[in-house]
């Protein structure tokens, strides 16, 4: 990790890292990078691709993203690359900006940055939303958001998987667990941003109680998303 890539090339190239993996293996050529917002970010993705095998990070370099999912620890969950259903899949377009909203299901918080990242962004952007696992729409946040005039209820749950073809410039983690066990996504460029919400649809109580879980988490959300537009593009 570094805040000047130039400086860290140079200082490898000119062999200072004496006890280092570069040293003996001079000279060095950059073949890949990743910008991320966030010191922690850079740290997580540095030590989980250091343990990757050779094959791994070649289909990293080559942006092989079918080869990278293909060999990931968590493959047979999602299924071999070939066997994925892609009919109907919603493509990118290249005048906008691609956005990326990921929580463990895409049920809940996820669907509603969806939402507000759509109204805050105007033509400006494409949200996606997806998670890594498919939980199916929660109906008490299409209730909540509706409650916004915010119509959620056409959105689908789908599978980060499902999204291994577009090229994304920001990509939002909107809870801890996806942003732990996310399969990595190769956008060299993506801004990678982090916010735990609490998930309202793990709250019990009274029926007054669990809608104020929903309606917190969704202005939390909603302040979030207008900042990140506001922030970015």
């Amino acid at each position: 990790m570094t805040s000047d890539l130039n400086k860290r090339l140079e200082q490898h190239q000119a062999g200072n890292t004496f006890d280092g993996y570069t040293h003996s293996r001079r000279p060095v050529n950059l073949v890949w990078h990743v910008q991320c917002n966030n010191p922690n970010d850079a740290i997580r993705l540095e030590k989980q691709i250091k343990g990757w095998s050779r094959n791994k990070k070649e289909a990293l370099i080559n942006d092989n993203y079918t080869k990278l999912v293909e060999f990931l620890k968590n493959y047979t969950e999602y299924g071999h690359p070939n066997n994925r259903n892609k009919k109907g899949l919603r493509q990118a377009q290249p005048d906008k900006k691609n956005i990326l909203v990921l929580c463990t299901g895409n049920s809940c918080r996820s669907q509603m940055a969806h939402g507000y990242l759509k109204l805050f962004s105007k033509e400006k952007a494409t949200i996606y939303s997806a998670g890594i696992e498919t939980h199916g729409l929660n109906k008490k946040a299409v209730s909540i958001m509706e409650g916004d005039g915010i119509d959620i209820s056409h959105h689908t749950s789908n599978n980060v998987t499902e999204y291994s073809d577009i090229e994304f410039d920001i990509i939002l983690t909107v809870c801890d667990h996806a942003f732990e066990n996310c399969p990595f996504i190769p956008s060299k460029n993506a801004i990678r941003l982090h916010h735990n919400f609490i998930d309202p649809s793990k709250t019990t109580g009274t029926k007054n109680e669990i809608e104020n879980a929903f309606l917190t988490t969704r202005n939390e959300i909603k302040e979030y998303s207008k900042r990140l537009i506001e922030t970015y593009l």
